[in-house]
C-alpha cells in the first residue's frame, strides 16, 4: 500500500517466465483548504453561503472536489453585528438654523418655533445607523414670534440684496428698526402708511425687525437672508 508520494518499481514474472518491472511515480495532492471570514448585518439575515442558508453567527464548512479531484475545504467564519439606533434630543435657537446632521441638512433655516421629530439613516458597514432625533426649536431670549395683528413680513427668508414687505396695524408714531444678531442696528424707519419696503439686507445672516409705537404697542419679527 502506498500512502506518499514518491517512485515505486515493482518486480513481476510475466506468464512466460520472464521478469517484468514496472514503474510508478505517485504524487499525492494535498487538500486544499481555505477560510473566510465574513460580518453582515443582522437586518441583512439570513444569508446564503454555497448552497447554504445561514441564520446566525458561527463557523461554517464546504466540501468540494477541485478541478483536478483533489479535495477542498473552505471554512468560514462568520460574524453578525447589531443594528445601532442612536436616541438624540437637542435644543436649537432660530438663529443656530439650518440644522445640519451628519451632511444632511434636518431643518431649513426658515424653521419656526416647535417641537420636530425626524429619523435618519446613516449610511455605514456593515450595518447602517438608525438616528431618532427629537429637536426643539426656540427663539433667543428676549425675542418673541411676530404678532400678526401688529406686523406682518413677507417674504421672510430671502437672499442678500432682496426687499421685505412690512404691514403694520397699530396706532401712534411708529419706529421699525432692523439690527443683526449682534444688535447692530443697520436700518431705522419711521412709517406714514401701514406698508413700508424693507430694503437694508445686504449680507446673509438673521435679521431682527422690531416696531414699537408711542402708544405701548410692540412687536418682533425675524428675517432669514441665505
Amino acid at each position: 500500500m502506498l500512502t506518499e508520494s514518491g517512485a515505486y518499481t515493482e518486480t513481476l514474472q510475466t506468464v512466460f517466465g520472464c521478469d517484468s518491472i514496472v514503474s510508478v511515480t505517485l504524487v499525492v495532492m494535498p487538500k486544499q483548504l481555505g477560510e473566510e471570514k465574513m460580518t453582515v448585518c443582522e437586518t441583512d439575515m439570513p444569508i446564503v453561503w454555497n448552497g447554504q442558508t445561514l441564520t446566525q453567527a458561527g463557523t461554517y464548512t464546504f466540501e468540494t472536489k477541485t478541478t483536478v479531484g483533489t479535495d477542498s475545504v473552505v471554512t468560514l467564519t462568520l460574524t453578525v453585528a447589531e443594528q445601532t439606533v442612536l436616541k438624540t434630543d437637542t435644543t436649537l435657537l432660530t438663529t443656530e438654523l439650518p440644522f445640519i446632521f451628519h451632511g444632511k441638512e434636518v431643518l431649513g433655516a426658515e424653521t419656526a418655533e416647535g417641537n420636530y421629530d425626524t429619523t435618519l439613516v446613516i449610511e455605514g458597514t456593515p450595518c447602517d445607523t438608525i438616528c431618532e432625533l427629537h429637536i426643539v426649536v426656540k427663539m433667543p431670549d428676549g425675542i418673541t414670534n411676530v404678532d400678526a395683528g401688529n406686523l406682518h413680513l413677507y417674504p421672510t427668508v430671502i437672499a442678500a440684496g432682496e426687499k421685505v414687505n412690512l404691514y403694520l396695524t397699530i396706532g401712534g408714531d411708529v419706529v421699525v428698526t432692523l439690527s443683526d444678531m449682534m444688535g447692530n442696528v443697520v436700518a431705522t424707519y419711521q412709517p406714514k402708511t401701514t406698508h413700508i419696503v424693507l430694503d437694508e439686507f445686504y449680507t446673509a445672516g438673521v435679521y431682527l425687525v422690531r416696531l414699537t409705537s408711542s402708544n405701548g404697542d410692540a412687536a418682533t419679527g425675524k428675517v432669514i437672508v441665505k
